[in-house]
């Protein structure tokens, strides 16, 4: 029996970080159009962190050896509507004091932290093997 695939340490904590600075940002006072291309940059590459570390080939093949296909279900997806929603409010505290700013990002890294293993399916994994 194969082991089953966890979320390395570093793709958790780099993307967590990323996804919280995409937030973070918008609570700055840089122009407009300079938070806009730090938010998406910040997203994009921490997807890429997520779907190109090696990791990602063992869920495929944990899956293949449990004749699973990788289906994205809603459920999974949900913890990612609190970083949406962060999104769109945040901008309107803008520009907020560096201590707001600071709970901000600490806020979505801890959220994202809680919530990794259920968005990259890490999670749903645990409870097929067993």
């Amino acid at each position: 029996m194969t082991a089953t695939p966890q979320t390395p340490l570093v793709v958790r904590i780099v993307s967590s970080a990323l996804f919280s600075c995409a937030v973070a940002v918008l609570s700055t006072d840089l122009p407009k159009n300079m938070r806009a291309i730090i938010m998406v940059t910040c997203v994009a590459v921490g997807i890429m962190v997520i779907y190109a570390h090696p990791y990602r080939k063992q869920v495929q093949q944990f899956l293949t050896n449990h004749n699973m296909k990788p289906q994205p279900r809603l459920t999974d997806m949900l913890p990612v509507i609190v970083v949406w929603i962060a999104l769109l409010l945040v901008p309107v505290f803008a520009p907020a004091p560096w201590w707001l700013t600071a709970i901000c990002w600490l806020g979505i890294f801890a959220w994202m932290w809680i919530v990794f293993p259920i968005i990259d399916g890490t999670r749903s994994l645990r409870r097929l093997a067993s």
